[in-house]
């Protein structure tokens, strides 16, 4: 006799207490295939975040805010400093190549749409793009260089 039935695509329920055989099953439950189904899950999920906390920095042990918080600015700053070198690694204005000073200006001037548009993947977008279309849209200028083009793009409005 079948004790489970897929109703659809992504949900199999149990016919003796009708939940999802993912779920606990109910004290009352009669089949003995549920309550093993789910032991058997429990334990393969448990040895699958065991093998994650080993492997991956944020899983592992010691990893607290702080230290989360470096490692994503140590990402962001990686990303960012690859970006620049993509797009020159020195300003187009004046030559200037302090990495700590530059920026990525969008040459069209539409940053704060294009940002909130994507959100807090901007930057891995950015990095996925192809050469042509960075040196296309995006421009590589040093902090001094930026604010001066942004206050004369007001000043003309």
């Amino acid at each position: 006799m079948k004790w489970s039935k897929r109703i659809s695509p992504t949900s199999v329920i149990c016919l003796s207490c009708g939940l999802d055989i993912a779920r606990k099953p109910y004290s009352l439950c009669e089949s003995q295939n549920h309550a093993q189904y789910y032991v058997r899950r429990r334990k393969k999920n448990n040895e699958y975040r065991k093998k994650r906390r080993a492997t991956e920095p944020y899983y592992g042990s010691g990893f607290n805010k702080e230290t989360w918080n470096t490692y994503t600015r140590e990402q962001y700053r990686k990303k960012k400093r690859e970006l620049l070198e993509r797009l020159g690694d020195k300003c187009v204005v004046c030559g200037f190549s302090d990495f700590r000073a530059l920026v990525i200006d969008h040459i069209s001037g539409n940053g704060t749409k294009e940002r909130k548009l994507y959100g807090w993947q901007y930057l891995k977008m950015l990095h996925r793009s192809s050469i042509g279309d960075l040196k296309k849209n995006y421009q590589c200028l040093c902090a001094n260089c930026n604010t001066i083009k942004e206050f004369e793009r007001r000043w003309k409005k």
